[in-house]
């Protein structure tokens, strides 16, 4: 039940709001989105559906994300902008 696990610290150690995956595909379990920020809710749901990956409604987390796919673009990014990766 590591998911589970992980999924609840997410929200209780990052203030994240979590959105179930379908299992090994980026689009969202279900036929609707389903937003979790309770991390006993977030337990709950990831021990019923071990196989759900965890995703993040970065709006509602007030966060970004950036999918890089080409590891010389984070050297771009950090001579730019200096995050220090």
């Amino acid at each position: 039940m590591i998911t589970a696990q992980i999924a609840a610290a997410y929200i209780d150690k990052f203030g994240l709001s979590i959105v179930p995956l379908r299992p090994k595909d980026k689009r969202p379990f279900g036929n609707n989105w389903i937003d979790i920020s309770d991390p006993k809710e977030a337990k709950d749901f990831y021990e019923a559906h071990p196989d759900c990956g965890i995703g993040v409604n970065l709006g509602k987390s007030r966060v970004c994300s950036a999918d890089l796919d080409w590891p010389e673009a984070l050297h771009i990014i950090d001579a730019e902008f200096g995050f220090g990766f």
